[in-house]
């Protein structure tokens, strides 16, 4: 691992423990390049959080357009955008894809209910759905490895239990029983997990906490998990992973 890959893994690691733990059910050759990805995702959605006005906020977001869109045009690139680039070269990840999960991000913004179930199933598409289906092309060194359906329920499941998690109920308030949505996406996510490409299925590790957090969710008692706890649900799933 380059030291470049040591300071990312670390930084996850502080930042993000949870997206770490799932890394490390990669292959070692390749969980450099899905923690990339996770930072990435994690530095997206802390932007919102860094900044007092959301024109601060649209200016980093657009910094990360930039980097990869126009690669060698910015200014202080920093070891993730080079790291990132480095991943989408090499994997052939496409551009767009992650130039949407920057889009999406938006919203944290403003933090204003998302419309209706189309506006949050758009949201969680190009964002958590997103990661997910990267992770796998990761997974399957570039090549396709099938389940983007898959990945779609299951990032509509996490995204929504994340976004209740990160900004309250009242994001969802126009949603009509997000409980049993999340759970509606995260059966069918299951229901195709056999049909995907074995070398991708770790990606899909997160769902078993998925699980656990719908379990709380729908006893009342908020979507936390305690750390131990995660990391037990985290290896229980990946040994019942089809």
């Amino acid at each position: 691992m380059s030291a470049r890959s040591e300071e990312i893994a670390a930084g996850l690691r502080r930042d993000d423990p949870e997206a770490w733990a799932i890394s490390l059910y990669a292959p070692a050759a390749l969980r450099a390049h899905v923690q990339v990805l996770a930072a990435f995702a994690h530095e997206l959605r802390q932007i919102s959080t860094r900044v007092s006005q959301p024109l601060a906020g649209e200016m980093r977001l657009q910094w990360w357009r930039d980097v990869l869109e126009k690669p060698g045009s910015g200014d202080g690139v920093s070891p993730l955008a080079e790291a990132l680039l480095a991943s989408v070269q090499q994997l052939r990840l496409p551009v767009a894809a992650l130039v949407a999960m920057i889009d999406a991000h938006a919203h944290d913004l403003y933090g204003e209910a998302f419309a209706d179930e189309a506006a949050l199933e758009s949201y969680c598409g190009a964002s958590d759905a997103a990661l997910l289906r990267l992770t796998t092309l990761v997974l399957a060194q570039g090549g396709d490895p099938g389940g983007a359906g898959i990945c779609g329920h299951a990032g509509m499941a996490a995204g929504i239990l994340r976004v209740a998690g990160r900004f309250g109920p009242a994001m969802l308030e126009n949603i009509e029983a997000p409980l049993q949505l999340a759970q509606v996406h995260l059966r069918a996510a299951e229901a195709g997990i056999a049909t995907l490409d074995p070398a991708a299925r770790p990606a899909l590790v997160g769902l078993g906490l998925v699980k656990a957090r719908l379990r709380k969710w729908q006893r009342g008692r908020g979507v936390e998990i305690s750390p131990l706890a995660r990391l037990a649900q985290l290896w229980l799933y990946a040994r019942r992973l089809p």
